[in-house]
C-alpha cells in the first residue's frame, strides 16, 4: 500500500518551506483497498474428477454435464472428459464427450435384424 501527501496549496517558486510549520494542512490520498469476498464462492462443486496415470504420466479429468430427465426419470449420463494423451477431437485437443448408445449384442454371431421375432438382444452402453 502506498500513500502520497499533496499539500492543499501547491508551492510556488520562491515561497519558503515554513508554511507547513505555520499551520497549513496537507491532505493524504490513499487508493481504495480491494478485499476478497468472505465465504465460499460456490454452493457445491461441479463433481469434476481428476486422475493421473502413474505409468504414462498423463492426466485425465471428467466433468459431468447436467441433463433433464425424460420419461420415468430416465435420462442420459453425459460427461465431458479430458485426457492429456488423447488427440484432437470435436471439443478440442484431448476432450471427448461420452454418449450412451443402444447396440445389438453380437457376441454369439451376427444379428438377425428381425424385430418382429425379437431375435436380437439390445445393449445400453453408457
Amino acid at each position: 500500500m502506498f500513500q502520497r501527501t499533496i499539500p492543499n496549496n501547491p508551492r510556488k517558486e520562491g515561497s519558503n518551506d515554513n508554511k507547513e510549520a505555520a499551520g497549513e494542512k496537507s491532505s493524504t490520498l490513499t487508493p481504495p483497498t480491494i478485499s476478497l469476498p468472505k465465504g465460499g464462492g460456490a454452493i457445491r462443486g461441479i463433481g469434476e474428477k481428476f486422475a493421473a496415470n502413474p505409468v504414462t504420466g498423463t492426466g485425465s479429468m471428467t466433468v459431468p454435464l447436467a441433463t433433464s430427465p425424460g420419461r420415468s426419470g430416465f435420462g442420459p449420463q453425459l460427461s465431458l472428459s479430458y485426457d492429456s494423451g488423447a488427440g484432437n477431437g470435436p471439443f478440442g485437443f484431448g476432450w471427448t464427450l461420452s454418449l450412451p448408445a443402444i447396440t445389438r449384442k453380437t457376441d454369439k454371431g451376427l444379428p438377425k435384424y428381425q424385430d418382429a421375432d425379437e431375435s436380437d438382444v439390445f445393449i445400453l452402453s453408457g
